[in-house]
C-alpha cells in the first residue's frame, strides 16, 4: 500500500514497462527541481503522466516544493 508519506512516483506506462512485476518497478529514481533532490521509488503507472512524465506522492512533491504548486518541471533518471 502506497501512503502520501512515502516518497514513492509513479511512471508513465511506457517507462513504468510490461511484466509482472513491471521491470521498472521496485526501482529507485532521484527527481531534481531549482537544485533540491530526492530519491523515490518507482512503484505504479500514471495513466494520465505525458512520456517521462511522473506522478510524486504528496510528501515527495512536499520535499522538492510548495503543495500549492500543483504542478511543477523536474528532472529525473534512475538511480541505478
Amino acid at each position: 500500500m502506497i501512503r502520501d508519506s512515502d516518497f514513492v512516483v509513479a511512471l508513465d506506462p511506457t517507462m513504468f514497462g510490461g511484466g509482472n512485476p513491471p521491470h521498472n518497478c521496485g526501482r529507485e529514481i532521484i527527481v531534481t527541481y531549482k537544485g533540491k533532490s530526492i530519491i523515490a521509488t518507482v512503484l505504479d503507472a500514471s495513466p494520465d503522466a505525458e512520456r517521462y512524465g511522473i506522478d510524486l506522492t504528496r510528501s515527495a512533491f512536499k520535499a522538492l516544493a510548495p503543495l500549492d504548486q500543483e504542478t511543477i518541471n523536474v528532472t529525473w533518471r534512475f538511480a541505478k
